[in-house]
This record gives C-alpha cells, sequence and structure tokens, in this order.
C-alpha cells in the first residue's frame, strides 16, 4: 500500500517527459513570477495606497478579463504555433518595464510576461493530466511552485534593493519557464477553435459551483498571496523577513501537497471543505498574545495547508474539463474575485493591522460556509 502510494505520488507523475517538462518550467516561472510579486508589493506599500491599489487592479484587470481570453482564444482556434508567435510576442513589450516609468506601465509590462506563462501552464499540464492519476500530478505542479517560490522569495529578500536587476531576472526566469512549456504544449482538440467563446461565455455565466468556488478562490488570493508581503511589512517586518516566511509557507506546501493529491483523487471534496475552514485559524493566530514571530509560525501552518488544499482541489476540477474555453472562465472569474476584494480591503490594510486581520478573518468564516454548502453535491463534470 505505502509503496503504491510513494509510487502513484512521486515516480508516475515525473513518468511522462511532457509532464517533466512542464513541472521544470514550473519551477522557473514561478521563481520569477514570486521575484516580482515581493519586489512589487514591498516598494509599493512602503509608495502608498494609490499606488498599491493602482498596481494591482491594473494588473488584474489586464491579465484576466483582457488578455486571458485572448490568449486562450489564440491558441484554440488558431493552433499551437500561432500560439507560440503569440505567447512570445507578448514579452517583448513586457521588457519596457525594466525602463523607469509609472507605476500603471509596469502592471501592464508585468501583466504580458506573466499571463502568457500561466496560460502555457495551465493548457500543458490539462493536456498531459490523466483520469486516474490527475490529483498527484497536479500536487507535483504545485511541489515544483514551492520550490520555485522559495528559490523566488529568497533572491528578492536578498536583493530588495537592486530594483533593476530583480525584474530583469524574474522576466528571464519566467520566459525560460514559458519557453519550456511552449515545447510540450498539445495541441487543440478537433473543434475547439470553433468551440472557444461560447465554450467560455458558458463556463463564465455557469453559476454552478465551480465558478462560486473559483470567484472565492480570488478573494482568498488577495488575503494570502498578492498582499501578504505588504501586511508583513506592516507588521513590521523587513524584506528578507517576508521572503523568509514565503519560503517556510510553500517549503510546507510541497509537504502536504502528496497527501491533498490523495484526497483530491477520492472525489469527495474534502480538500474544498477543510482547505477554506483552515483559512480562520491561520488569520486568528495573528491574534494571539504572543510575539511576532510565534504567530506567524503557526499561521503559517494553516496558511500552508489551507491553500494547499484548497488550489490543488479547485484546479484538479478544472483540469477534468480539458478545454481552452473553460480554462478561460477560470482565469477571468479569479479576476472577478480578486479586483473587488482588492479595492475594498487595501484601504482596511492602510487604516490598521489589526482591522486587516479582522477583515481576514470573516471573510474566510463567509468562505468556509458557503464551501461546506456548495461541496454537499457534485462538481459538474461539463
Amino acid at each position: 500500500m505505502t509503496r503504491a502510494f510513494l509510487h502513484r505520488a512521486f515516480v508516475a507523475p515525473w513518468s511522462s517527459p511532457q509532464r517533466a517538462a512542464t513541472y521544470a518550467g514550473m519551477f522557473f516561472g514561478v521563481a520569477g513570477f514570486n521575484l516580482l510579486s515581493l519586489l512589487f508589493s514591498w516598494q509599493l506599500a512602503a509608495a502608498g495606497m494609490r499606488e498599491l491599489l493602482t498596481y494591482w487592479a491594473i494588473y488584474f484587470f489586464v491579465s484576466g478579463p483582457v488578455l486571458t481570453p485572448l490568449l486562450y482564444g489564440v491558441y484554440a482556434r488558431h493552433g499551437v504555433k500561432t500560439a507560440r508567435l503569440a505567447y512570445v510576442g507578448c514579452l517583448l513589450p513586457g521588457f519596457a518595464a525594466l525602463i523607469p516609468g509609472g507605476v500603471a506601465m509596469t502592471a501592464i509590462a508585468n501583466s504580458l510576461v506573466s499571463m502568457p506563462f500561466w496560460v502555457a501552464y495551465h493548457l500543458t499540464l490539462s493536456g498531459h493530466a490523466t483520469d486516474d492519476n490527475r490529483g498527484h500530478e497536479v500536487a507535483n505542479a504545485y511541489i515544483a511552485n514551492a520550490a520555485g517560490a522559495v528559490t523566488g522569495f529568497m533572491i528578492g529578500g536578498a536583493l530588495a534593493s537592486s530594483t533593476h536587476f530583480c525584474i530583469g531576472l524574474g522576466f528571464a526566469t519566467m520566459a525560460l519557464g514559458l519557453a519550456l512549456f511552449l515545447t510540450v504544449m498539445p495541441p487543440p482538440h478537433k473543434g475547439e477553435g470553433k468551440a472557444f467563446w461560447p465554450d467560455f461565455r458558458d463556463h463564465l455565466l455557469s453559476r454552478d459551483m465551480r465558478m462560486a468556488m473559483t470567484v472565492g478562490q480570488g478573494g482568498y488570493d488577495i488575503f494570502s498571496s498578492f498582499l501578504l508581503p505588504s501586511f508583513l511589512q506592516f507588521m513590521g517586518t523587513n524584506a528578507m523577513a517576508a521572503g523568509v516566511v514565503q519560503m517556510l509557507r510553500v517549503g510546507l506546501g510541497s509537504l502536504v501537497a502528496p497527501a491533498i493529491g490523495h484526497i483530491v483523487s477520492k472525489g469527495k471534496h474534502h480538500e474544498l471543505r477543510w482547505g477554506s475552514l483552515l483559512y480562520v485559524p491561520a488569520w486568528a493566530a495573528m491574534l494571539l498574545p504572543v510575539p511576532l514571530p510565534v504567530r506567524l509560525a503557526i499561521a503559517i501552518v494553516f496558511w500552508t495547508v489551507s491553500t494547499r488544499a484548497y488550489g490543488i482541489g479547485l484546479d484538479s476540477a478544472w483540469y477534468r474539463l480539458r478545454t481552452p474555453g473553460s480554462l478561460a472562465a477560470r482565469e477571468t472569474l479569479l479576476s472577478f474575485g480578486r479586483i473587488p476584494f482588492l479595492l475594498a480591503f487595501v484601504p482596511v490594510m492602510y487604516v490598521s493591522t489589526l482591522s486587516y486581520i479582522y477583515v481576514a478573518l470573516a471573510y474566510g468564516f463567509i468562505l468556509a460556509m458557503v464551501m461546506w454548502r456548495v461541496t454537499t453535491s457534485p462538481i459538474p463534470k461539463e
């Protein structure tokens, strides 16, 4: 039993050269992505609320509703070769962020670099994931994600003052990850080109359980990922300490990912229920009357298990559909969750960190109640 589990968890996912290349691309690309995220979040939080809001609002809008459907649509309607040209073409204006410019320019440039990477990743992994071991295959992608994130946060924390070097290195590693994805990206299935826009529209407006969970994850990401470095800065940590916190969080995530993948394979949605529920004690730990390092250590454990369980479970649910239209709807729905929560709760963080913690707690309770309610029925397969 143990040997079979270890084989399914660690050996079988890597037995495919295409999946192995996907995991390698994930490592390099996420290293660059998290290096840039830590750098921008840290600098923008110090610059002021307006700059922080402007950057993330533009990034989420350009990345989600604008770029995502176009990038998936090029792949579905025109094939892999045209998609490769389009994705690489997005990188060229992205390097304009190396030129000193405003917050809006940096956000747009980062969107042009990061979205081709994430779109190519989802197309590649969903195309090469198998029906009988999808949970473990997605979990291994999260392990590669964790290793890349640790690397990116470590570099970002150590070299936060070298802005242009970090931006150049971040973009270069994301470009390398994209290149690996593009070499193994599977071709679209026959008929997906004509079906793309109707499929995208149907999943975007489906009002089913998958849609509700994805919008919920968008708000979840605001608190536990995108704004976390800024929140740690307000709590009195420095860039290196914030990088260490993120390193510990994603490092622990690589340890729990195989167990979560096993739970996902059971198909009973327990990972989604417990993932949403454990979000609450993660933020409650920040209210304990103990030193900040102790509070962070406790919170990291719950943050890690929560984000990994919810993310792996939800990604697996979307990958079951195996269509570019559904994946485009997923990313757009994430933006629909991220933008409102960003606009609503960044001002709260500038009022006081205590208020921000209470808001995160309240959101956690609402998310947990919704998830426990909607996961009582099966996730639709179509």
